[in-house]
């Protein structure tokens, strides 16, 4: 049975476009004034340069976890989309690696060695909160601000060692956060499985591996390499069922105990996995560090994306119907993407590079919708000589309502469901498209083709 639905509909749709004008202007307007008001959008570190931790509890966090966090790091903490178990933990560092690698280059140019580490505060921007780690982790014997040259590790000598060194300095920042992070959420979520008294450093955290390949290393001087890769399999194969971000082992020792007996793990080497390992009550599953160098060609990149895209559907439609339809068509995308990053702004959601694809993403779904609203009205003007332009119009958006409603609402019922049910992941993502999808239909009826009126109306004005 065919699905019908808006058939033989006469909808003055040009008669109401003064008031989608007015409502599409509030939107627009209400995104600026927010955008004023917060200083900018909210830039992930894709842009700004920074550190980005995605950390997952067993149990869900309160507002007061989220304090406590913030507090003990001094860093931004926010929960992921809808999950109420996921945090992002951010720090907008402005001497990230390359920065950082680049002053200390250039003060051993000026200055000379490093005799302490504590001679890194002297450099402009250095984040006090990875001294400590650097102090205790590192000795300046061992050439830690090193660059190997093909056989040669030597110290960082000239701006031409800073791509290297900068590589080291990251994965020391990396380390460090992960080190800082680990021992408040420690304090906040006790491991499991942990007698009082002991030391996390004398068992294994089995939440810390993020691969097969890193439960394998952890396992193996405990288990043998046989045992160890079958249990690494076990674990594999539960991340995966949980999920891709999923851990099923966080907090659980019964899910441990019988995933190694499911792996064919004996007795004696179940109890001594359980006897010599615990569970933390969280996990880190990513740490991404980003130099501001970095964030900033991937800022342009995005720029000149977007603008490449708009010249090319703008030469593409004048080419393919009139110019007049080109230039309606990219100021319904200019439309969509100013309303749906307002929207974000008002949200106060983040900008992130997954962002802009998806906006890349809207820019083309919602030229499809305007694409077929004006191919319609192309066809009618040859049809339909002896009509107006805006009965024209309204004839042909009213023809093509039904595919239009039919398109976009399953559409939009695939984008509610990511993000209702997707994941925090994806959650910003999903949450983009949909409000693309919604504004990109209504932008095609109420933008685009009435723009076509305005144009024709001030040309033969002024002609």
């Amino acid at each position: 049975m065919d699905l019908q639905i808006f058939t033989d509909t006469h909808y003055d749709f040009i008669g109401r476009r003064r008031i989608a004008f007015l409502v599409s202007g509030v939107l627009i307007l209400a995104g600026i004034v927010s955008f004023i008001i917060q200083g900018g959008f909210n830039l992930g570190i894709d842009f700004t340069g920074g550190v980005r931790i995605q950390v997952k509890f067993a149990q869900g966090i309160t507002t007061g976890d989220l304090t406590r966090i913030r507090s003990g790091l001094d860093m931004d903490v926010y929960t992921q989309g809808t999950a109420a178990d996921e945090v992002v933990i951010r720090n907008k560092v402005e001497n990230t690696g390359e920065a950082m690698a680049a002053a200390i280059v250039s003060r051993r140019e000026t200055v000379g060695p490093f005799t302490s580490f504590d001679e890194l505060t002297q450099i402009e921007g250095f984040p006090a909160v990875y001294l400590e780690f650097f102090r205790e982790n590192f000795d300046l014997d061992e050439n830690p601000f090193a660059v190997t040259v093909g056989a040669e590790v030597r110290p960082a000598l000239n701006t031409a060692d800073v791509r290297a060194l900068s590589t080291t300095i990251e994965r020391m920042i990396e380390r460090a956060t992960r080190a800082s992070i680990s021992q408040v959420l420690s304090e906040l979520r006790p491991p499991v499985g942990l007698p009082a008294g002991v030391s996390p450093t004398a068992r294994l955290n089995l939440n810390a591996p993020n691969s097969r390949s890193d439960y394998v290393k952890l396992l193996e001087p405990l288990l043998g390499a046989q045992n160890a890769g079958r249990l690494a399999d076990a674990f594999a194969g539960a991340r995966n069922l949980g999920g891709i971000q999923t851990m099923r082992l966080l907090g659980d020792t019964a899910e441990v105990e019988r995933l190694a007996r499911d792996a064919g793990l004996d007795s004696e080497v179940v109890k001594r996995l359980i006897d010599s390992s615990y569970l933390s009550g969280f996990e880190i599953q990513s740490v991404n560090v980003i130099g501001p160098k970095v964030g900033e060609e991937l800022g342009s990149a995005a720029i000149y994306s977007i603008i490449a895209a708009l010249v090319g559907l703008l030469l593409y439609i004048s080419l393919r119907f009139e110019f007049a339809f080109a230039l309606g068509a990219i100021v319904a995308l200019f439309h969509d993407v100013l309303v749906t990053l307002g929207i974000f702004s008002l949200l106060g959601k983040e900008i992130n590079l997954a962002i802009i694809a998806a906006v890349l993403t809207l820019v083309g779904y919602s030229l499809n919708d305007t694409i077929v609203v004006f191919d319609r009205i192309r066809e009618d003007r040859k049809l339909l000589r002896r009509k107006s332009l805006v009965e024209i119009v309204n004839s042909a958006i009213n023809e093509t309502l039904s595919r239009t409603v039919l398109t976009s609402g399953t559409t939009l019922i695939v984008t509610l469901v990511l993000v209702l049910f997707g994941g925090s992941v994806i959650h910003d993502f999903a949450l983009a498209l949909t409000i693309g999808v919604v504004v990109g239909t209504y932008s095609s009826v109420f933008i685009a083709a009435p723009f076509l009126i305005g144009w024709y109306r001030m040309v033969k004005k002024a002609a």
